[in-house]
């Protein structure tokens, strides 16, 4: 059973969240880390602990479209964030994982810091690593297990779209 949710509500470690047809969500959780929820998506808070110098967050995503932005701080954060292909362990601060469960596929991006991530299937591992101005690392993880690794927007591209130009 489904129960909607508004602005301030807690939800609670173990509680699963699902976004409806144009809908979307913003969670902050207490240990720095906001979390961008998409339209169509189902994930899973499968773990969230805290303790005075760590912070530990475990995050299932069955469906849809994730970003993550993990704030500053004086303290340690041990994220991870599963989809049903694969696994990634983030050593940064701001990235995006989406899932299709309909061809069984994966997609990680990073923005800023490096993401490990780990094929389910084949045990594979592949770090992908970005930082603000540069090109968009992206890994794809095929429902067999297979990693494509490629740019997501390259820099001159970015750069452009963070300084257009004006037409005279």
């Amino acid at each position: 059973r489904w129960i909607p949710v508004e602005e301030g509500d807690i939800i609670p470690s173990a509680g699963t969240l699902q976004t409806q047809y144009s809908s979307t969500a913003e969670l902050h959780f207490s240990d720095g880390i906001i979390i961008f929820v998409g339209p169509l998506t189902e994930f899973n808070i499968k773990e969230f602990n805290l303790d005075p110098k760590s912070y530990r967050t475990k995050l299932d995503l069955g469906t849809g479209e994730v970003r993550f932005k993990v704030l500053e701080g004086d303290f340690e954060t041990d994220m991870g964030v599963s989809s049903p292909n694969s696994t990634a362990s983030p050593a940064g601060t701001d990235f995006a994982v989406s899932y299709n469960k309909n061809i069984g596929s994966a997609i990680y991006e990073i923005y800023d810091g490096s993401l490990l991530i780990t094929s389910t299937a084949t045990g594979q591992q592949k770090t992908i690593s970005s930082s603000y101005g540069q090109s968009i690392a992206r890994l794809e993880v095929s429902k067999d297990g297979a990693m494509t690794e490629q740019i997501a927007i390259p820099k001159s591209e970015w750069q452009a779209r963070k300084n257009p130009q004006t037409e005279e």
